[in-house]
């Protein structure tokens, strides 16, 4: 089971989120001819928006809408690890810059995975759910926020996991807390990299870094 946004809705830039998921998915396999493959898949966690954008028309005709160049999705994830046989929260984040998002009105998506090298290295006694995951993700074009929304949770209400996010980011930081750093992949550096391509907006080369 997926867990969805509940903190959809419109804001002041016409952006409307309609989904954040957090979601464990084995690894795509590909058919390969010439090189052998393993029949061994791992789970990645991965963190997905859906999201409408406004329809702005440009041009003396009306028939071309306009593009937002340099929009940058911005991502961070929340999730129990164990460190020297104590458990703490970890902090997973990540960037991804699109080169342009078409304003059509319609709506688009975005996706980013954190590898499972990092979950069997900070993981649990037992094998991780996705109810044991909280993300945030927020949209910039430069630094004007765009928009910033969180996905839900079985237990936590959306207040909740924005005051869990104020906890452990920032300087109001708990002891028992595992800064990861910049972990989260984006698309392009994945196996995602060449499924459903056309689905998603371009990624800027060479844009998997913090600004």
């Amino acid at each position: 089971m997926d867990r969805t946004s509940s903190k959809a809705g419109r804001n002041s830039s016409g952006f409307t989120v309609e989904k954040v998921r957090t979601k464990l998915r084995q690894t795509p396999r590909y058919q390969i001819q010439n090189y052998p493959t393993s029949g061994a898949s791992q789970r990645w966690l991965e963190i997905s928006v859906d999201y409408l954008v406004p329809a702005i028309k440009t041009g003396t005709n009306g028939k071309k809408y306009r593009w937002l160049d340099d929009v940058t999705m911005e991502v961070s994830v929340l999730f129990p690890a164990i460190v020297n046989n104590r458990q703490v929260m970890a902090r997973a984040t990540g960037a991804v810059d699109f080169w342009s998002v078409q304003m059509d009105g319609k709506r688009h998506y975005g996706i980013m995975l954190l590898q499972p090298q990092i979950l069997a290295r900070y993981g649990l006694t037992r094998a991780y759910k996705e109810e044991d995951f909280i993300a945030m993700i927020s949209l910039y074009r430069g630094r004007k926020l765009i928009f910033k929304a969180y996905s839900s949770h079985r237990k936590y209400s959306s207040e909740k996991i924005m005051q869990i996010f104020k906890k452990y980011s920032g300087r109001l930081k708990s002891a028992n807390y595992l800064e990861l750093g910049d972990v989260i992949l984006s698309r392009d550096k994945t196996p995602w990299a060449f499924v459903q391509y056309d689905k998603y907006d371009m990624i800027k080369p060479e844009s998997n870094t913090r600004r």
